[in-house]
């Protein structure tokens, strides 16, 4: 298990508990500082998350030893065209000139249902060719259901897999999915593990919107304190 830092509020008003808005150049320097010196290995971002790319870019020294995964744009069409092949390689170069890297360690598709639209192989071919090239060193997806992964598995050879898990969202634990990521050897990132911040908020002070998950909340609250733990 390793700590990765997910990134969308360095480029936009992003998340359930934000309440301050788009995270400044300072205190980004000061928590890429604090990750570097707690082990946090992996930075999480995407071309779709704003000025996260270029916040990174600007704040992130030569030196740094993270391993950095971006994503690709989300392409409208029903079936993809080669002018999606080519915006994809467009975007991705941007993103490491935003990122002032020469090559990064992943390259995820940021739309499942990009990859397994009519002609979705042509997406994954030209992310292979990045891969061969040694621009991006492993290649995958962001998924959010099940059937998702069984397609993809059936149908590419993909080296991450970027997935929703908390305390509230077990269901590809239970289903097994992670055990069978985990047997194709394929890494495993977990994201919403917070579930932006809800589970870190006081139960008394969720909007009305969240009624149906409060008493939930207090469970889960009252439970890790019995532990001696935080939230």
């Amino acid at each position: 298990l390793r700590l990765a830092l997910g990134t969308v509020q360095f480029g936009i008003d992003y998340g359930i508990s934000n309440r301050n808005g788009k995270t400044s150049l300072d205190e980004i320097e000061n928590i890429l500082d604090i990750a570097m010196h707690n082990g946090v290995s992996v930075i999480d971002t995407a071309a779709m998350y704003g000025m996260s790319e270029e916040a990174l870019g600007k704040t992130l020294s030569e030196s740094h030893r993270f391993k950095i995964v971006t994503k690709t744009p989300r392409f409208a069409s029903s079936a993809i065209t080669s002018d999606d092949v080519q915006r994809l390689e467009d975007s991705f170069s941007q993103s490491l000139h935003k990122l002032k890297r020469a090559s990064i360690y992943g390259l995820l598709i940021h739309n499942a249902d990009d990859l397994l639209s009519k002609n979705g192989n042509l997406l994954f071919a030209k992310m292979s060719e990045l891969k061969q090239k040694g621009l991006v060193e492993k290649i995958g997806v962001s998924v959010y259901t099940a059937l998702q992964i069984d397609k993809i598995l059936e149908n590419f050879q993909i080296d991450i897999v970027q997935l929703p898990i908390n305390v509230f969202d077990q269901r590809l634990l239970i289903s097994g999915h992670l055990s069978k990521l985990k047997k194709r050897g394929v890494e495993i990132h977990a994201r919403s593990a917070f579930l932006q911040g809800l589970l870190l908020m006081s139960p008394e002070t969720l909007p009305s919107f969240f009624d149906s998950v409060r008493d939930h909340l207090k469970n889960y609250h009252r439970t890790i304190h019995q532990h001696g733990l935080t939230p």
